[in-house]
Formats: structure tokens, sequence, C-alpha cells
């Protein structure tokens, strides 16, 4: 039986922040993170730009990843199974917000970490 697994990068690759990453294993796709691009919100949130004004445009400028039912504004079915986040800092976790709220978002309970118990 041939394994088919995958990672697609859709951001946090040759820059600091954006860590999108899409693990792809026997039909189970999983978000690993899901967090904002310095880089694009430099471009586009910055003077002379107007800032993106719904949801769906911060998709048309690329800020968010064109996936097909992943987020709350896209009534399609899920096409992802779950979204796991390293930890709550914004390059990892800044648009879980936009994300279809019947995909689970699991992560680690920091305050553990902190404490030593990680």
């Amino acid at each position: 039986m041939k394994l088919n697994t995958s990672l697609t990068f859709y951001g946090g690759v040759d820059e600091i922040g954006g860590n999108e990453i899409l693990l792809q294993d026997r039909g189970t796709k999983i978000f690993l993170d899901f967090g904002m691009s310095f880089a694009l919100k430099k471009q586009y949130y910055s003077l002379p730009f107007l800032s993106p004004r719904s949801e769906k445009s911060l998709q048309e400028l690329g800020i968010l990843p064109k996936l097909e039912g992943f987020y709350r504004f896209d009534d399609r079915t899920a096409g992802v199974d779950a979204v796991f986040l390293s930890h709550a800092h914004m390059d990892h976790s800044a648009y879980i917000s936009f994300i279809n709220r019947e995909i689970p978002v699991l992560w680690r309970d920091d305050k553990d970490y902190f404490a030593g118990v990680g």
C-alpha cells in the first residue's frame, strides 16, 4: 500500500510569521498553525493602502489562503479535518477567528508549559 503524506506550506517560508502548514495523510487534512504574515500585513495595512473591509477581501489580497469550505464566510463543507496550534503567538494563531466553526481547533494549554509541566 502506497502512503501519500504531504506538507503544503501556505506561509512561514522565507519569512517571519505567517505559519500555515497543511498536513495531508490518507484522506485526513490538518493545518499546523494558522498565523499572520508580518510581511503581508505591513504591505497592505500601512499607508497609503486602505485596510481590507471584509474577510473575503483578505482572501482576495492573498493574506488568507484560498481554501474551499475553510472559512466561516464560506458555506461549503469544510475541507480540513482540524487545526493544531503549536502556541498562541500571532504568527501562529492570528487568523484562527476566520476558520469555519465546524473545524476543531486543538492546542496545548500554554499554562502547563510555563508551569514546568511541559
